[in-house]
């Protein structure tokens, strides 16, 4: 798989906040094989599963917030466009800790 894109990051505010976007070409076989098999006998099988989409666009926001020194608070929103499946928006929400 090939991917480009650009990203920025804002880092002025007590918030920092970024934003990216990257298009990716995937190269090569557009069908992948899951192969799979019981360690107890010599049972082994493989199955091809759909076509995948060759070209699409990933596009994300995001922000985090220092609660103290080690602990941060972040969001971010991705949306992929281009591809032909129903899972194109993720949402991301958590904390972060520096040990």
């Amino acid at each position: 798989m090939g991917s480009a894109g650009w990203r920025l990051d804002l880092r002025h505010s007590i918030i920092h906040s970024w934003a990216q976007i990257n298009y990716r070409r995937q190269f090569g076989d557009d069908t992948y094989v899951a192969n799979g098999g019981l360690k107890s006998t010599a049972l082994t099988f493989s199955r091809d599963g759909k076509a995948q989409d060759k070209n699409w666009v990933d596009i994300a926001i995001g922000a985090d917030f220092p609660l103290s020194a080690t602990v941060s608070a972040f969001a971010g929103l991705s949306q992929t466009a281009g591809l032909s499946d129903g899972n194109q928006t993720r949402y991301n929400v958590g904390f972060s800790a520096r040990f």
